[in-house]
């Protein structure tokens, strides 16, 4: 599995969770007065999922507020973040919004909870150990493994970045990417140089 695609279901894991907490809280949530608009199942404001795997915490997802929609639609707005952690690399993605649909509109049974498509926006910052990316609105389909930004995007890891003006296409499943528009960058010929297994000429 690609480190991109992981990326991606790191993300979904962490926007489920909150869909699954606010639905099984729903009844509560209801009774709210702030909620009037029919196609609202419920809202959370302010919260903190965490994720644990043999008593080790693993994943932290946290936001000012999440609507889950009856048309099986998830929206985090107000700043939404998700930590990743891990002996060997720390994960994090942030964005002002996060929205997720899903395939089906129940969290249960068959089929539940997988996601169709996510759409990120607003400054979208994702940390992978030493490698960072940014944008201002990225959408990934998981049906195609697709990731398709059409804002600028700046990749940057090592001392090196590369920017493109026009966005990008990046398949997480044959790890193909494309940018577009003006592309500019920075690179390190010392790392270059290492993973050609040789010296640069002076």
């Amino acid at each position: 599995m690609s480190k991109g695609r992981i990326f991606f279901i790191f993300i979904s894991l962490a926007v489920t969770a909150a869909a699954v907490f606010i639905y099984l809280n729903q009844s509560n949530q209801r009774s709210r007065k702030n909620i009037v608009e029919s196609s609202i199942k419920s809202k959370l404001r302010n919260y903190e999922l965490y994720r644990y795997r043999q008593d080790q915490l693993v994943a932290r997802a946290t936001g000012s507020e999440a609507t889950l929609y009856d048309q099986g639609r998830l929206v985090c707005e107000g700043g939404a973040r998700a930590v990743r952690i891990s002996r060997e690399l720390r994960q994090e993605i942030s964005s002002d919004t996060a929205e997720v649909i899903f395939q089906t509109e129940n969290l249960f049974g068959q089929g539940a909870g997988m996601v169709d498509t996510i759409l990120l926006s607003g400054n979208v910052d994702y940390v992978r150990g030493n490698s960072r990316f940014q944008t201002d609105w990225i959408k990934y389909s998981e049906k195609t493994g697709e990731a398709i930004s059409e804002r600028p995007v700046r990749i940057e890891s090592d001392g090196q970045f590369i920017a493109a003006e026009g966005g990008m296409i990046y398949n997480a499943k044959t790890e193909d990417l494309r940018l577009k528009g003006g592309v500019f960058g920075s690179l390190r010929t010392d790392l270059m140089d290492k993973q050609r297994g040789g010296k640069s000429k002076k």
